[in-house]
């Protein structure tokens, strides 16, 4: 059975794109795909979701949906590849505190990585933490980006729960060890603000020596790490390069030439 349409409409040019998909993916594969005589279907259902499909019939999740059919079609970008060739296995792991002091900057972060998800074609996870490990992928899955991080502050639990990094970094290396390999590179975001709980020093250490790269973006200033229940001068002694983002503009920079570095 399928679900009920309110309205289809059918995109056959750039210039009809709307600027969610834009903003998404690549203008070069989304070019290509209409160049070689491809169009997309926009459905609206009952829900009010907005959900887009190939002219096959399969709703788009990823760039590879779009680069499936292109690659049928003798068009083929660096990086990317379906049947067979060299592929980039780059991926990245993004863990992000969302207790009250980081919600905002947490909230910026998963705007950025939900926009950028297709750069990584070895994957990207994400994840939220107070005192455990949310998996969020789902969200960005179902929903557009701005959605998806309004249902994650809506339905993650975080008022009332003490922050305890420690557990949230022995679940990422015990319970999600496949995902951690020499292509990934970890972002972690916090203000390391512990509550005395277990550190994860070993953790970090561990997941330092496994990833490429493990960066902890810390939003206090350097004054202050160490000092009381912070214990970012602990990850910067375990094998993590600590980074301070005080502000959005700081955030932004840092995500946006890491992705441009052979960290991502």
């Amino acid at each position: 059975m399928t679900n009920p349409v309110l309205q289809e409409t059918i995109i056959r040019t750039m210039e009809d794109v709307p600027e969610r998909l834009r903003n998404v993916y690549s203008k070069e594969i989304l070019k290509a795909f209409f160049e070689k005589g491809n169009y997309l279907i926009r459905r609206i259902v009952p829900s009010g979701d907005t959900r887009f499909y190939l002219d096959s019939g399969k709703r788009i999740t990823s760039a590879m949906d779009f680069l499936k059919p292109l690659q049928k079609q003798g068009v083929y970008f660096e990086g990317y590849s379906v049947n067979g060739g060299k592929k980039s296995k780059a991926n990245v792991v993004m863990l992000a505190d969302i207790s009250g002091s980081c919600r905002a900057m947490t909230s910026l972060a998963l705007t950025y990585m939900g926009l950028m998800r297709e750069v990584f074609p070895g994957g990207c996870h994400l994840f939220v933490f107070v005192n455990h490990l949310v998996p969020v992928d789902r969200y960005f899955s179902n929903e557009n980006v701005t959605a998806a991080v309004e249902s994650i502050n809506k339905n993650v639990p975080s008022r009332g729960i003490y922050s305890n990094y420690g557990m949230p970094l022995k679940e990422l290396r015990y319970d999600n060890t496949g995902i951690i390999n020499k292509d990934t590179t970890i972002v972690m975001l916090g203000d390391c603000r512990n509550n005395r709980n277990y550190s994860g020093v070993e953790e970090v250490e561990w997941l330092s020596k496994r990833a490429s790269n493990f960066f902890v973006l810390n939003p206090e200033p350097r004054d202050e790490w160490g000092q009381g229940d912070s214990i970012a001068d602990l990850y910067a002694k375990s094998g993590a390069v600590v980074s301070m983002v005080g502000s959005a503009k700081d955030l932004l920079t840092f995500l946006q030439s890491a992705g441009t570095t052979r960290h991502f």
